[in-house]
């Protein structure tokens, strides 16, 4: 009998919660960032359009500042040559990542590939090559290549819409923008900041502990939008943190072609050419350096 009375007392302080309070905080947080993901989304073409890419191919180039690793003490500091070419499978899960650096008195040449959730680094210069396991391939160190481009972050946005949380207004770049987050698979929780008057996806931040500074912020900026089909894509980018290291890409015109899923590019690199790499017995480093994109 007590236990009856307790449970009805119970159920009738719920219920009059919720009559006084039918939406909590967190609700309503989550469905107004819901609706601004949903304006960003119809910016960019739309969710329909944004769930029919099958394969993306991304050029990047422009200039790397490494902190602690330039040529002079003080600024100007002097960049060095960075190249990039990403391959997104979507439909098949395959990422395929070439990077070329150059510049304070070393080059790397790298190339990445991963599928169906694992795979290997190739060192190209020193002929090497190191396996990339699954617990490791869900990490940032790679799933930063997802955050590439708006498009493929609003989508990723899309497949975690529980996480949306609105965070608020703020001015970048002298406009007006609203800002909400979501956490993608890598646990990284991304900010993404949309202009109040286009929709379109201005920059996106990210936190991450320095070395050297402890928690900062690292922003990734995009610009000079271009309709690639019904798809609006950024041509140009900016990466910094907190002025400590910056990156300056340029994509080049069209860079987003259909990509056929069974491309050559989709292969591992030419292994003839080194005959054999040699097999690194070391994991991949998942530093701070490389979590911050």
């Amino acid at each position: 009998m007590r236990f009856a009375i307790l449970a009805g007392l119970a159920v009738s302080v719920a219920a009059f919660a919720a009559a006084d309070n039918p939406e909590t905080l967190t609700e309503r947080s989550q469905a107004r960032a819901r609706a601004v993901l949903d304006r960003a989304v119809e910016a960019n073409g739309g969710a329909e359009a944004l769930r029919a890419v099958d394969a993306v191919r991304l050029r990047l180039q422009g200039e790397n500042f490494p902190r602690l690793q330039m040529t002079t003490p003080a600024p100007p500091f002097e960049g060095g040559a960075f190249q990039e070419t990403l391959l997104v499978d979507l439909k098949n899960n395959r990422l395929r990542l070439e990077q070329k650096a150059g510049g304070f008195g070393f080059d790397g040449d790298n190339t990445v590939t991963i599928v169906a959730g694992k795979g290997n680094v190739y060192d190209n210069r020193a002929r090497t090559v190191t396996p990339v396991p699954a617990e490791q391939a869900s990490q940032q160190q790679f799933i930063q290549y997802h955050r590439r481009l708006p498009n493929l972050i609003l989508r990723q946005a899309l497949d975690r819409t529980n996480s949306l949380r609105y965070l608020g207004e703020d001015q970048f770049d002298g406009r007006r923008h609203e800002v909400v987050t979501f956490v993608m698979p890598d646990t990284q929780q991304v900010a993404l900041y949309i202009d109040a008057a286009s929709g379109l996806m201005s920059k996106y931040e990210l936190i991450f502990v320095d070395a050297l500074t402890g928690e900062e912020a690292s922003e990734i900026i995009f610009s000079d939008y271009q309709k690639t089909g019904s798809i609006s894509c950024r041509a140009a980018g900016r990466t910094g943190r907190r002025a400590t290291s910056t990156r300056t890409t340029r994509r080049r015109p069209k860079s987003i072609p259909p990509l056929p899923t069974n491309h050559s590019r989709w292969r591992q690199p030419a292994i003839r050419r080194f005959s054999p790499y040699r097999r690194s017995s070391r994991r991949v480093s998942t530093s701070s350096a490389t979590a911050s994109t």
